[in-house]
């Protein structure tokens, strides 16, 4: 046994090592397990831990917005697509119609059933797109949820 000054003071009491029971677990705020901890300290730590609570919250947040906004910009890409082709439809179509109309029969037809062909494609593609559109969900509901259990905990704590 050596002589130790005990963490109590100087005594000069020898102290029993303590045995060594792995890596050592430390906190970084907050009272000492068996101490008491003032009304600052746990104002403090309330405060800190609200803040952190409040930062992955909007971290949360922000993560299923972005997921939504994908989404939306999935179906928008389609409906542009959409669109392109649709004008594309028109222009065989009227082209369609001009020939039709200097010819009756042949080239006509054959660019009206290209023209329709394209036009129901873009169509497709337009309905489709709003379909992804419409089913995003851009309010955050887990993060809506997950704030008002943090809140009722809280509330629970006070």
């Amino acid at each position: 046994m050596t002589g130790v000054i005990s963490p109590a003071g100087l005594s000069g009491v020898p102290a029993m090592a303590e045995p060594d029971t792995g890596p050592k677990q430390t906190r970084e705020a907050g009272p000492r397990p068996g101490s008491a901890a003032s009304f600052g300290d746990l104002l403090s730590d309330l405060i800190r831990e609200l803040t952190g609570l409040v930062s992955s919250e909007g971290r949360l947040a922000r993560a299923e917005i972005a997921g939504a906004a994908r989404i939306v910009a999935g179906g928008t890409e389609m409906m542009a697509a959409g669109a392109v082709l649709l004008l594309v439809a028109m222009i065989v179509l009227l082209q369609a119609l001009v020939i039709a109309l200097a010819q009756y029969v042949g080239p006509g037809w054959a660019s009206t059933i290209i023209g329709a062909a394209f036009g129901l494609l873009g169509a497709l593609l337009i309905l489709r797109g709003q379909k992804s559109v419409r089913s995003a969900h851009l309010i955050p509901e887990r993060t809506l949820e997950q704030t008002s259990r943090d809140l009722r905990l809280a509330k629970e704590q006070i």
